[in-house]
């Protein structure tokens, strides 16, 4: 009901611009009432925009929406704004058509170079942001492999306290590792991975060695406080 009231309020206010315009433009020349009509038309039609387009970033599988959609309407409204003042002067100052053409086409042409940046502005806040996910993820995939050792050593039953308390302070320690973007940080954060589903693996099997678990978890131990060592370039 709601978006059925927006469009006959959007059809509305279109018909009411360009009746507006015939009854009260019509002393204008032919060529500069239809100009004046389908520039205030459109407009009106930047104003109602988030009602038929859904500023999605181009190429963006994910359908991300703009993310800076503020710079968007500080675009719309400045061609808003300076579209009226060119129908204003040109109305009061007796501006030839061709005067009034050349000052819209600048107008519009700023118009589409301001969405321009926009676009790619949020293309870039994009790319910066997809990079801070794959730094971050590396960690949470760190932490989320202690956390499931962990569950695994204490659904075992039978590993002794020093073990489970060596890998409850691993699990504790993760909480003070911070993000990097550095190679060496993603080879480490890897190392980390792959040590914990060894150590997983030894943990399920019947023959387990606790030796062997001590081992691995002091290659944890090692490999943590490297990578807690690593920051971002």
């Amino acid at each position: 009901m709601k978006k059925i009231l927006s469009w006959a309020s959007f059809a509305l206010g279109f018909t009411l611009i360009i009746c507006g315009w015939l009854l009260w433009g019509n002393r204008e020349q032919t060529d500069v009432l239809v100009l004046n009509i389908v520039v205030s038309l459109l407009m009106y039609c930047l104003l109602f925009s988030d009602m038929f387009i859904s500023w999605f970033v181009p190429g963006d599988k994910s359908q991300r929406r703009i993310g800076n959609l503020g710079m968007k309407w500080g675009v719309i409204w400045t061609y808003v704004i300076v579209s009226a003042l060119i129908i204003f002067f040109s109305i009061s100052e007796g501006w030839v058509f061709l005067v009034q053409l050349f000052l819209h086409a600048i107008a519009l042409a700023a118009l589409f170079a301001g969405f321009g940046f926009v676009l790619m502005s949020s293309k870039n806040i994009g790319k910066v942001q997809e990079q801070q996910d794959a730094v971050r993820s590396g960690v949470e995939s760190m932490r989320r492999e202690a956390r499931a050792l962990y569950n695994d050593a204490m659904d075992k039953g039978t590993i002794s306290r020093e073990l489970t308390n060596r890998l409850s302070a691993l699990v504790e320690e993760m909480r003070f590792i911070s993000p990097s973007n550095s190679d060496e940080a993603a080879e480490l954060e890897k190392r980390f991975v792959d040590l914990v589903s060894r150590a997983r693996l030894l943990i399920s099997s019947f023959t387990m060695n606790e030796e062997d678990l001590a081992m691995e978890i002091s290659k944890l131990e090692r490999t943590l406080r490297e990578r807690k060592s690593v920051y971002s370039n």
